[in-house]
């Protein structure tokens, strides 16, 4: 996904937000704000999915949704930076009914290295958001590898929010494998929770041939 080309006017607005809010790094912006991408869309996202419609919207006051952002992150309480970044993702998920543009190289070769996805764990929970680029229909197995063995939660959701896949999964020799279908065209997103925390070393994304469906998924 392409990260957002900075007019003037909001390039403005940014440096002034860099004096303004403490703790604010603006090395450069897509860097800056993946983390709170990552949060959000592993912590907020599944409330706030079903809500871009506005039913609770707090385009009025920054101020107004630092205690709801607070109540459901408390890991932000103390972090104004992060309050105001959330704040913006939220907004933008309202208004768009689309998750923030986030930042992410998809490789070659649909394989991303543990380095890779270090950029896109939160870092006290591990949860993991990675935007896996844009998928035609058809059959593909995504393949898990983490440091330990370890039980996580997998889902496989569209840029419109559809769940492909939403299961609980037990590694064996640390290694994770999930079958999965595309219906639609479009961009698709994978998000991991661990049950505890644990680091995902290598994931794979490879397309199955017709062959290796067995004949009722293909009726």
């Amino acid at each position: 996904m392409r990260g957002r080309y900075v007019f003037p006017f909001e390039f403005a607005l940014l440096v002034i937000a860099f004096y303004l809010v403490p703790g604010s790094v603006f090395a450069t912006e897509d860097e800056a704000f993946t983390e709170s991408v990552v949060i959000f869309n592993t912590i907020c996202a599944k409330c706030h999915e079903a809500q871009c419609s506005g039913r609770l919207s707090f385009d009025d006051s920054f101020k107004a949704s630092v205690n709801h952002i607070v109540r459901y992150y408390g890991e932000a309480s103390e972090k104004k930076w992060l309050q105001r970044e959330l704040f913006v993702i939220l907004n933008h998920m309202k208004e768009q009914c689309a998750y923030y543009p986030m930042p992410a190289r998809i490789p070659p070769q649909m394989v991303w290295s543990g380095e890779m996805l270090e950029k896109m764990a939160t870092l006290v929970e591990r949860n993991y958001f990675i935007p896996i680029g844009p998928f035609t229909p058809g059959r593909y197995q995504l393949e898990l590898k983490l440091a330990k063995d370890a039980k996580v939660t997998a889902h496989l959701v569209s840029e419109t929010f559809e769940m492909v896949v939403e299961d609980c999964y037990l590694s064996s020799d640390r290694q994770i494998v999930i079958p999965f279908s595309i219906e639609e065209a479009g961009n698709y997103y994978v998000r991991v929770y661990p049950r505890e925390p644990v680091q995902i070393t290598r994931l794979a994304i490879t397309t199955l041939a017709q062959s290796n469906v067995a004949p009722e998924e293909e009726q």
